[in-house]
């Protein structure tokens, strides 16, 4: 019954009008706030680009990447500096737009907060220069185990599908996941890095100090 009566809707495409009018304007380079109510600092470095909406394609390459950004930041923070934080690298990307805003960011001591801030610096530009092929290698693997259970869930795959079709990702690419990861070559990888990290991107530095302690 309910097919009948959505076969009946008449589908068209249409065009996302972009969001990014008003928010690709250039930002304020550092914007420091005391709204922590923590005796910690969020740092937060913010890197906003442009490009063409995004493929189904494009959708996996950014999880990869995401994947590769976070392994070298908690490499780099924990193991070469010796840091005990859990930093994360953030994509705040809405399917159909043309904007892409990724937060690399980290809640840190007060005192520590020039240090990780000139890591996240120095992994957002090396991540620029490309990954490696071993580092695309791995992450295909972890990618298609995480996707895996896609297949036994109805679920999940009610809302891949869902996605997919509003966004006209392609809803075949659903049954196709290892096809289309394989296809994925360090070209394209590479590339795509270099749109999101590279010299294109507008930066912003977000630091929110803790409160200060009103006198009694």
């Amino acid at each position: 019954m309910l097919r009948q009566y959505v076969a009946s809707i008449p589908l068209s495409k249409g065009t996302l009008s972009p969001m990014t009018s008003q928010l690709i304007k250039p930002v304020a380079p550092r914007l420091e706030l005391a709204l922590n109510n923590e005796n910690s600092t969020q740092y937060s470095l913010r890197l906003i680009s442009e490009t063409q909406p995004r493929t189904a394609k494009t959708v996996f390459i950014d999880d990869m990447l995401q994947r590769i950004a976070t392994q070298r930041l908690l490499a780099e923070v924990r193991e070469h500096q010796g840091l005990d934080y859990t930093p994360q690298v953030i994509p705040y990307v809405v399917d159909g737009d043309i904007l892409n805003d990724w937060v690399l960011s980290a809640l840190v001591d007060p005192k520590s907060e020039p240090q990780v801030a000139k890591v996240m610096h120095e992994v957002a530009s090396e991540l620029a220069q490309g990954v490696t092929q071993q580092e695309l290698d791995v992450v295909k693997q972890k990618f298609l185990i995480d996707m895996k259970p896609l297949n036994k869930s109805p679920e999940q795959q009610a809302y891949f599908i869902l996605r997919y079709a509003i966004h006209h990702y392609g809803v075949e690419t659903i049954y196709k996941v290892e096809e289309l990861t394989k296809s994925i070559t360090l070209d394209d990888i590479n590339q795509r890095a270099q749109t999101l990290f590279g010299k294109g991107t507008m930066s912003q530095e977000l630091i929110m100090t803790p409160k200060a302690n009103p006198k009694g």
